[in-house]
């Protein structure tokens, strides 16, 4: 994988701090809702699906904790294909730039007093780093009424963007199934859409 300066400033910023990363495990499953709730929306993820995905075969990720063993980000990665991609998607047009087999990075969150020093290049740099030679990778972008919460991320590892969809995420928003941080009540339609990033495996 080629490196950029941005990606060696992350590594020597992580290096500094003494932070450590470490498997997901059961364990942490209440600190892991505890620090995606505010950012992602309360009960968009819950329990239950930290849970199945620490245990699941098909996810994997890790956590960054520091000195004290304290929760810093976590990310939770799965295995997919082509055809499931586009299915959920419903855009034909992006399958010749799928490969056969992909890993979704799923779920990313750095506490707040942790962000913009690197923490998540360096978590993704991880997965890439032990994959990269047999799966394409892809990001399921979140654009928040014109903020895309991964687009410099993606930007930095070289991800092309695929397209936009608003039905991903809409139903459950409107239907109030998880509290959208984006919406300003309850009543209001979903402002958010998916953005969709993805880069191939010969481009790694």
């Amino acid at each position: 994988m080629k490196h950029n300066i941005s990606n060696f400033r992350a590594l020597n910023m992580i290096l500094s701090m003494n932070f450590n990363l470490i498997p997901l495990t059961t364990d942490r499953v209440d600190d892991l809702v505890k620090l995606a709730s505010p950012h992602l929306g309360e009960g968009y993820l819950d329990r239950e699906y930290f849970f199945n995905s620490v245990t699941s075969n098909n996810y994997d990720g890790w956590c960054v904790v520091d000195e004290k063993n304290e929760l810093v980000a976590f990310l939770i990665y799965y295995k997919t294909g082509e055809k499931e991609v586009v299915n959920k998607v419903g855009d034909r047009g992006i399958k010749e730039f799928l490969d056969s087999k992909i890993i979704c990075l799923d779920t990313m969150v750095v506490a707040p007093k942790y962000r913009k020093m690197g923490v998540g290049k360096w978590l993704i740099e991880q997965a890439i780093k032990r994959l990269q030679k047999e799966y394409g990778f892809l990001m399921y972008a979140w654009n928040q009424r014109g903020k895309i919460n991964m687009e410099k991320i993606a930007n930095s590892f070289a991800f092309k963007l695929l397209g936009e969809y608003k039905e991903l995420w809409k139903s459950d928003c409107e239907n109030n199934l998880f509290k959208c941080p984006a919406k300003k009540s309850g009543i209001e339609a979903c402002v958010c859409s998916t953005v969709l990033y993805y880069k191939a495996k010969e481009l790694f």
